[in-house]
């Protein structure tokens, strides 16, 4: 896998390929760029992916920060991160994801007003994919919020 030398990596997009890629959907390294520089393992993309996706967990204290809102955490990136290290990933990002996510589910939920479906979906797959009980994520009922979404 290969960055551009002046690229940021953007952490929504780069979960999103790990995830893409570490599943059942095939996957095609891009060919090389000039300027562009190796990630740790130039051999397996995705370990490292996975290996950048850990990291950012792991030095954010499980919140991974807004590329658009400096000062701001991306929960729906750090929800899927999360989500990504459940497959494949440093032991040590998944405990910090899940520890971050249990303490602010509420602003990540609750962001933009009313509970967001999608954030309370996000964090049921990764109460699934990680063995947490999600009747008792965070000090809430994802379940039951998920179902008070719906409308008649």
């Amino acid at each position: 896998a290969r960055i551009q030398a002046d690229a940021t990596p953007d952490p929504l997009t780069t979960v999103l390929v790990f995830i893409a890629g570490s599943g059942p959907l095939p996957y095609s390294p891009p060919a090389k760029k000039p300027g562009a520089v190796n990630c740790p393992d130039t051999l397996n993309p995705l370990l490292g992916t996975g290996a950048w996706i850990g990291k950012a967990l792991v030095d954010g204290e499980g919140a991974i920060p807004s590329t658009y809102s400096p000062g701001d955490v991306d929960w729906n990136s750090t929800a899927l991160a999360t989500l990504a290290m459940t497959q494949a990933g440093p032991r040590a990002a998944l405990r910090a994801g899940l520890a971050a996510l249990r303490l602010n589910v509420e602003p990540y939920v609750t962001k933009d007003g009313p509970d967001s479906p999608a954030a309370l979906g996000n964090l049921l797959m990764v109460a699934g994919a990680s063995g947490a009980n999600p009747q008792k994520f965070g000090g809430t009922n994802l379940v039951t919020r998920l179902l008070n979404t719906r409308q008649s």
